[in-house]
This record gives C-alpha cells, structure tokens and sequence, in this order.
C-alpha cells in the first residue's frame, strides 16, 4: 500500500485546529483536520511529526539500502539500525 504522495505541509486552521495540507497532483488539495485521537489531544507537534513522516520514511529506507543492513544475516536486537528497520516495517505495513 502506498501513502498519498508528498509534500505534506502542516497548517493552523482559523479555530487553532492543527490540519494537514496532503498535495495529490499539482492541482488537488486535500485537508485533514484533527483535534484529538480518542480523548488525547493532537497537538502540533504531533501534526509536525506527521507531516514529516514521508521525508523519514524515505531517509530511514536510504540508510538501511546504503547500510546494506536489510541483506545482512547479522542482525543484533537493539542496535540503531535494527531500531530503524522495526520503524520502516511498521510505516510500510509489513
């Protein structure tokens, strides 16, 4: 499964409500508008992180590609690059 491709940009709507610009073409825009996640609240350091979450993907994926760690048969738990690999296979849904 893809996700909607980027850029992401965040925005503060009129009512302080933190909304995602998602760019679908050049002409398409779409808007998510978000206050809570069950009864935590999103704040916009959450929609940061959310808006940069394409960028990481594709710079973690670079890192373990140039690593050549995903080929290695020598995988240790808990180092970084095992950490980064855990992340990219739970963005990608694998």
């Amino acid at each position: 499964m893809e996700h909607t491709p980027e850029p992401w940009n965040i925005g503060i709507s009129a009512d302080a409500r933190p909304h995602f610009y998602f760019h679908v073409g050049p002409e398409q825009r779409l808007e998510w508008h978000i206050e809570t996640y069950g009864n935590i609240p999103v704040t916009e350091a959450d929609a940061r992180l959310m808006a940069a979450a394409p960028e990481l993907l594709e710079a973690a994926e670079e890192i373990l590609d140039v690593s050549g760690y995903r080929l290695t048969q020598d995988r240790r738990p808990g180092t970084m690059l095992e950490k980064l690999l855990r992340a990219v296979v739970k963005a990608k849904g694998e």
